[in-house]
């Protein structure tokens, strides 16, 4: 397996995983909306905060960066919320702006992914490998929460699958640009804390409750526990 092999299967997995979102939001789209909020925890939970504290040397510092990403995603989607109620009326909070925020913070997320394949390809071949993998698989699910998120936040297709290229390209531009520089670890950790933070704000307080809301099927609470899973067996099978 070779770094341009990597690359591209990373760009095919996120296109896959957000023309997955596009062909079932009719049918599916709460399940699809809970399946996305228990991948944005479970991320959180068992891939960016492990990851984070092993390369911190300053935990207190970590934990503090952690909250300061889930309150600067609280604090941007209330400015959104307030912007929007001045312009249209204020209604339940789903507005473009919102989507726009969260897929950011997954396409900066996916930026990290392309230099940590870079990074590892600098290592060793074994640790690439490792490496590569799990980010493919967790790609797939990257693609699904992005377009599941933008579409929730009555953004639309165009956006979205505008949005969803980005994310699929920009591993390819962490990667070359892992050829040029290295992250200290010590940033690089609190770069994965603020994500990590970011990423429980969206699952808990934006997802998960659209989720359930005039939805309190069984079928909901399962898909969101299935992401959960999805994401927990793809740490333990394939750590990095």
């Amino acid at each position: 397996m070779n770094i341009y092999i990597v690359t591209m299967l990373a760009v095919i997995a996120t296109l896959f995983g957000g023309l997955i979102a596009f062909k079932l939001r009719n049918k599916f789209f709460k399940a699809i909306i809970a399946f996305s909020a228990g991948i944005f925890l479970a991320v959180a939970f068992f891939d960016l905060i492990p990851e984070s504290l092993e390369l911190s040397n300053n935990v207190a510092l970590a934990t503090i960066t952690l909250a300061t990403g889930f309150l600067t995603f609280y604090v941007l989607q209330r400015f959104a919320i307030i912007h929007a109620c001045e312009e249209e009326g204020c209604h339940y909070g789903k507005h473009e702006h919102i989507g726009v925020l969260g897929a950011s913070g997954l396409i900066l997320h996916s930026l990290v992914d392309g230099l940590a394949i870079g990074f590892a390809f600098q290592v060793s071949l074994k640790i690439a490998m490792i490496v590569s993998v799990a980010v493919i698989a967790h790609k797939i699910g990257d693609g699904i929460g992005l377009v599941s998120l933008m579409l929730h936040h009555k953004n639309s297709k165009k956006k979205s699958f505008s949005f969803l290229l980005v994310d699929a390209i920009v591993p390819v531009i962490g990667i070359i640009a892992s050829q040029f520089f290295k992250i200290p670890e010590s940033y690089l950790a609190l770069i994965l804390a603020f994500f990590a933070g970011f990423f429980i704000y969206i699952g808990a307080s934006d997802l998960l409750p659209e989720a359930h809301r005039e939805d309190t099927s069984f079928k909901v609470l399962l898909s969101t526990l299935a992401g959960f899973i999805l994401v927990f067996i793809l740490n333990r099978i394939i750590p990095v």
